[in-house]
């Protein structure tokens, strides 16, 4: 039976997700979006189309909208299935949709928990058509506006988008991590951990994509051939920057290329604990120094200065601001802040505006 938005079976009790497809192949949401490319072949007046599949893990249950031109091509048939359980009952291939240009499919795997995995282009169906002018016409997956929405679900009980691609051997990737580049040289240390909670943005031919990384910092992106601008996107309280914050990036058919992102706090990786802020002298004491040990701001200044202060941990958590005045000549003051062990970072604005970062550490 045709499942439709209006006839769900309660096993399939899911949230219905929409799509806007269109015939643009090309993705760029989660990294965890299903992909389906259609790749056509025509031999005299007949026409096959086979699905070919990307990220196809754990997945569970699938349903969305086949479209195509019906004054150029005719539905024949459906078959060479490649799903668990799949068959003609899957699709709804009734004459009232088909002579409109609509596929529907729903599949639900067997057990519905295991899920099916499948390697990337594997073929999951073929539809056959016949021309009905010598011409094989567009097929766009996921139509919207179609009589079964697109709903997608894996064996973690997540929803997935589903997105049209352009075919998978024609695929590159960009990959790669946004990391706290602790010694402030910008480049990838063994030992140095991903930032949570970043974007990465990708400009391509006047399109523009969003891609969340990981809570390790670590991002995947499929991408057809071409040049992109890849830009690393701070969550708001990270106080930092990223060393360099937009690559140029070539991508090539069936390459993967990797860039990291390495992220500071401002002016490391020149921070210290001991550094000129205008004309005022700035220095944490002790450093490092021991769990439960007061934080003493150490200044000599030549004139009385106003002082912004703001802690930082490694993750770019602010722990604390503080006013304070540096009085003229030598003076100490004591910041109340409970601390663990780890990297801290402590960012001195004067009153001028200018700003210096100091790095200390607590074991």
């Amino acid at each position: 039976m045709l499942k439709t938005p209006t006839s769900l079976s309660t096993t399939h009790q899911f949230a219905l997700f929409f799509l806007l497809a269109s015939c643009f192949p090309f993705f760029a949401s989660a990294q965890n979006d299903l992909g389906i490319s259609v790749v056509t072949t025509q031999n005299g007046d007949q026409v096959t189309a086979d699905f070919h599949v990307h990220n196809f893990q754990e997945i569970i249950s699938v349903q969305y909208t086949v479209q195509w031109d019906p004054t150029v091509m005719a539905f024949e048939s459906v078959g060479d299935f490649g799903l668990p359980g799949l068959g003609n009952s899957d699709f709804g291939s009734n004459p009232l949709n088909t002579d409109l240009g609509y596929l529907t499919h729903s599949w639900i795997e067997p057990t519905v928990s295991i899920g099916v995995t499948l390697p990337d282009c594997s073929v999951i169906f073929r539809v056959t058509f016949s021309s009905l002018n010598g011409q094989v016409s567009p097929i766009t997956v996921g139509y919207n506006n179609g009589p079964t929405p697109v709903e997608i679900m894996n064996a973690n009980e997540e929803f997935l988008s589903l997105v049209q691609l352009q075919g998978c051997n024609d695929l590159g990737r960009i990959g790669g991590k946004i990391f706290n580049d602790d010694n402030g040289n910008c480049q990838k240390d063994e030992e140095e951990a991903g930032i949570a909670g970043c974007q990465v943005k990708f400009a391509w031919d006047n399109q523009i994509y969003l891609l969340d990384a990981n809570d390790e910092g670590e991002f995947s992106f499929s991408c057809v051939p071409g040049s992109y601008e890849v830009t690393a996107i701070l969550p708001e309280n990270l106080n930092w920057v990223a060393c360099q914050p937009t690559y140029d990036v070539q991508v090539e058919a069936g390459q993967e290329v990797l860039e990291d992102f390495g992220i500071n706090p401002p002016s490391n990786p020149s921070s210290t604990d001991d550094a000129f802020v205008g004309n005022l002298h700035a220095r944490i004491s002790p450093n490092p120094m021991r769990i439960g040990q007061p934080i003493l701001l150490e200044t000599m200044a030549e004139n009385q200065t106003a002082l912004t202060l703001q802690a930082f941990d490694s993750k770019g958590k602010m722990l604390g601001l503080w006013q304070r005045d540096a009085s003229a000549g030598t003076s100490s003051r004591v910041l109340e802040i409970a601390l663990a062990q780890g990297v801290y970072f402590m960012k001195l604005v004067d009153e001028h505006g200018a700003s210096k970062t100091l790095r200390f550490v607590v074991f």
